[in-house]
């Protein structure tokens, strides 16, 4: 999913996709000798094999995540896209996050960028664990509501 086909609609706080891609029902997808490929946001072995698979669909979600932190900037800026499919198949190159960037969406990321496919956690995983820092953020923050304006010297 690259950030430019994500409809936002800021009144009603929803996001839409609008072309779902290389999105196939099933497992695995084998890519036709004519399609191409979408080199910046391609996981190393979806350019190696040109199969497609949910590891692949993680990695891509950790490129959109560094878009949704830096729109204004590609995700490869000034590298050509042999050298891309060159790096990123060697393991040298990951898009990289502007300075200040959300620390769990940096975190969630580079767990998406591992080399390995079978290393990067399924999108369920990603989720879950997305969910349990929001609700504890959440809580924390209604907590701090609460409590935070009284000082530790104060007595409740």
């Amino acid at each position: 999913v690259a950030l430019r086909n994500v409809l936002f609609d800021v009144v009603k706080r929803q996001a839409k996709l609008g072309d779902f891609g290389m999105a196939r029902r099933g497992t695995t997808y084998v890519l036709k000798a004519k399609e191409r490929i979408p080199i910046f946001w391609a996981a190393p072995e979806l350019l190696q094999s040109h199969i497609h698979s949910p590891p692949a669909g993680v990695y891509a979600y950790g490129v959109f995540l560094k878009e949704l932190c830096s729109p204004e900037k590609p995700v490869y800026e000034g590298i050509t896209n042999e050298k891309v499919k060159e790096q990123v198949t060697s393991g040298n190159l990951r898009p990289r996050f502007v300075e200040g960037a959300p620390a769990v969406l940096v975190e969630i990321a580079s767990l998406c960028f591992n080399q390995c496919p079978t290393d990067r956690p399924p999108m369920i995983q990603i989720l879950r664990n997305y969910l349990k820092r929001r609700d504890a953020s959440a809580r924390n923050e209604a907590v701090s509501r609460v409590y935070g304006r009284w000082s530790a010297d104060q007595e409740l």
